[in-house]
């Protein structure tokens, strides 16, 4: 059973934050979450339960990180550059 290893947000919970965020002059655009037993790619979950027009950042097993846009037709991600900036 993996049900312990998939992370989900309620719509509600997220609206909120969204909600909050702009309060204070900011704005949600993505999520992250880890994959410790797999690659930092999209999992067909991520597919499923993605929401387009999100940046969906993910670590994998070996701590690599990418990013990932879900395309509006909701059919694949698309990869995203990552750029860190200084503090």
């Amino acid at each position: 059973n993996t049900e312990h290893a998939r992370y989900r947000i309620p719509a509600a919970r997220f609206l909120s934050a969204e909600q909050h965020a702009r309060r204070q002059g900011r704005y949600v655009c993505g999520v992250f979450h880890s994959h410790p037993g797999g690659a930092a790619r999209p999992s067909r979950m991520d597919v499923e339960f993605g929401w387009p027009g999100l940046d969906y950042v993910i670590v994998g097993e070996h701590g690599d990180v990418r990013a990932w846009r879900l395309s509006e037709d909701r059919e694949s991600f698309d990869a995203v550059t990552i750029r860190m900036a200084s503090p």
